[in-house]
């Protein structure tokens, strides 16, 4: 047999599946359902599972409103990969990051004992991962791409400069 129960504060309440109902028991009531949650299906929810012996399970859940959206971000991670080889080492590599060829020092940007590097943390362009170990010391380089200044805007801004110079002289010829 299972059943369900709500507690909220003081009040606990054993829940049912009837027709209609914005609560549902499926799949031998073993699954609880509830559509359009409301304020009032805020509480602690415990399940009891009696067997044919009398003796029970419980496990429970708090279900809580949320008062703010889930926030989101968007991660763009390296990951050096050490290749092993069939190679036999009795020590770890330690991982170390350049970025622009000075160390990270960012602990909140190393992920994953350092072999990772959330390069939102850190801006750069040349981002250099340094694997020590006892087989030796390797690097790997990931190079960004820099947006590229469209031709168009450094012809204009090359073509303004005469321009202003010569409109800043003619101004200064008529005013002295």
């Amino acid at each position: 047999m299972v059943t369900w129960d709500r507690e909220r504060g003081k009040e606990n309440i054993r829940l049912s599946g009837a027709p209609g109902s914005r609560i549902s028991l499926e799949k031998g009531d073993a699954l609880l359902r509830i559509t359009d949650v409301a304020e009032e299906d805020f509480g602690i929810y415990k399940v009891t599972v009696t067997d044919s012996n009398g003796y029970q399970r419980h496990d429970s859940v708090e279900v809580r409103k949320i008062e703010e959206p889930p926030k989101a971000s968007i991660v763009r991670v390296l990951e050096c990969v050490v290749e092993k080889h069939d190679m036999a080492q009795w020590d770890s590599p330690q991982f170390s990051w350049l970025v622009d060829g000075l160390a990270v020092t960012n602990q909140t940007a190393l992920l994953a004992g350092g072999s990772r590097l959330d390069i939102s943390q850190v801006k750069g362009v040349n981002y250099t991962c340094v694997i020590k170990s006892s087989l030796g010391t390797r690097l790997t380089t990931h190079y960004e791409e820099q947006p590229k200044v469209p031709l168009w805007i450094l012809r204009e801004e090359m073509s303004l400069l005469p321009m202003q110079a010569s409109l800043s002289h003619w101004i200064s010829t008529k005013i002295s």
